[in-house]
């Protein structure tokens, strides 16, 4: 029994030893370090967005359908900076075009309203803002507008489809880590949104697509000289 004991008292002295040990600088090199520094000295980025969506509804009093792509340009330019941290928006986009095309019908043929883009409305921008570093994972983007509709048929007015980064249940949709190589940031993925018609109803499924550039400077001009 003593023997055991021994034992016993020599594998857990030897783990702890193990566990002491301090990383070597092979496995430490292994851990990416991504420098904020080179982002945070971007004095603007050119952000570029695609929604996508397309859905269909039916239930016992209608028929519902959606698609679209919408596509918007925003240029941030940077409007606070400290060492490990910077602050980029903008409100109005610098373009955006919304190509929208759907139907909300009366299930018996009573009724029927059609919805398009309407490219000579206005875009009522919510604004975009670009966070680096202070508590972020690396960065948080954030843009969101109401994108203008034409409503004809049953109904005719002008209405709007609101878009943004974020997923109707959550918050800071868009963060993530900054790439390990270069300065462009880019993402994709499905944010559920109340994109009408059918946002009435429930939720849809659109995909987001968004890059983000470095806008280079531009040189100063300065008068040729005289020869």
């Amino acid at each position: 029994m003593e023997f055991n004991r021994r034992n016993r008292l020599l594998c857990m002295t030897s783990t702890l030893l193990v566990l002491a040990l301090p990383v070597s600088p092979a496995q430490a090199n292994q851990i990416p370090v991504i420098s904020l520094k080179k982002f945070i000295n971007v004095s603007s980025w050119q952000l570029d967005v695609t929604w996508t969506a397309r859905d269909s509804y039916q239930d016992a009093n209608c028929n519902e359908r959606l698609e679209m792509t919408v596509t918007a340009r925003f240029i941030m330019n940077q409007r606070d900076r400290k060492d490990a941290y910077g602050r980029w928006e903008v409100v109005q986009p610098q373009s955006w075009n919304c190509a929208f095309s759907g139907y909300d019908a009366d299930s018996h043929g009573r009724w029927r309203n059609n919805y398009k883009g309407n490219l000579g409305g206005t875009l009522l921008s919510l604004g975009a803002f670009l966070i680096i570093g202070q508590e972020t994972p690396g960065y948080w983007l954030h843009c969101s507008g109401m994108f203008p509709l034409r409503v004809s048929g049953a109904l005719n007015l002008d209405t709007g489809v609101t878009l943004s980064l974020d997923d109707i249940n959550q918050t800071h949709t868009c963060e993530g880590p900054l790439p390990s190589s270069g300065l462009d940031i880019h993402g994709s993925y499905v944010i559920s949104s109340p994109v009408p018609p059918i946002g009435s109803h429930r939720p849809v499924k659109v995909a987001v697509q968004f890059t983000l550039t470095p806008v280079a400077d531009l040189a100063p001009l300065t008068p040729a000289k005289k020869k």
